[in-house]
């Protein structure tokens, strides 16, 4: 009885929502499921790997620079120090979406209905962790290159570039983010960019 009226079912949605074509209205039923490509897993432990090589590397470059007793501590702090942790809250927020979107999937909870992506063009936990690594990656990385100008007497003639290093990273972030070319997941950003539109053009 329940293979009938599952058969029932098809044929009434194949005939008045598929225009009498089986094999749409078949995807449409029943989309096949995306194989995770083995590449991304690979690339997401390979950055979360650095991600963590770095911040230990950074805590053994402060004690062994000491630059917690370093002149001048204090005017980084207030200065670079709140752009690099922006980076910080921005990769805590994407590692709590990749996170929902495992429990989201795990308990069948349709979050592309829900957010209205586009069939397909939905991220997985995968590339959200992808993603938030590398811009850990890059920004932990950002951070190590300026502590080191700052502290290395060699360098201190570049302190322009040393201060400039932070909105090169800004820079570069904005730039992937507006792309139009069809690289970096561009359904995902512009769809973010709707997002942010809208949370500012609401009244």
């Amino acid at each position: 009885e329940i293979n009938k009226l599952v058969v029932r079912v098809e044929h009434i949605f194949v005939e008045h929502f598929a225009s009498s074509n089986r094999t749409k209205g078949m995807n449409l039923l029943r989309p096949k499921v995306k194989k995770e490509k083995h590449r991304i897993t690979f690339s997401t432990g390979f950055f979360f790997g650095c991600t963590v090589s770095l911040v230990i590397g950074l805590g053994l470059f402060v004690h062994a620079r000491n630059i917690m007793d370093a002149r001048g501590l204090k005017l980084y702090m207030e200065t670079m120090f709140p752009l690099y942790s922006l980076f910080g809250f921005v990769v805590l927020h994407m590692v709590m979406y990749a996170s929902n979107i495992y429990f989201w999937k795990r308990f069948r909870v349709n979050y592309p209905f829900i957010f209205g992506f586009k069939e397909g063009t939905e991220l997985g936990y995968r590339h959200v962790l992808l993603l938030s690594f590398g811009l850990g990656t890059l920004a932990l990385a950002a951070v190590l290159i300026n502590l080191d100008m700052e502290m290395d007497p060699d360098t201190k003639d570049y302190k322009t570039v040393t201060e400039l290093l932070p909105l090169f990273i800004v820079v570069l972030v904005l730039a992937i983010t507006i792309c139009p070319f069809n690289i970096f997941y561009r359904s995902s950003r512009f769809f973010f960019l709707m997002v942010v539109f809208r949370c500012l053009a609401a009244p």
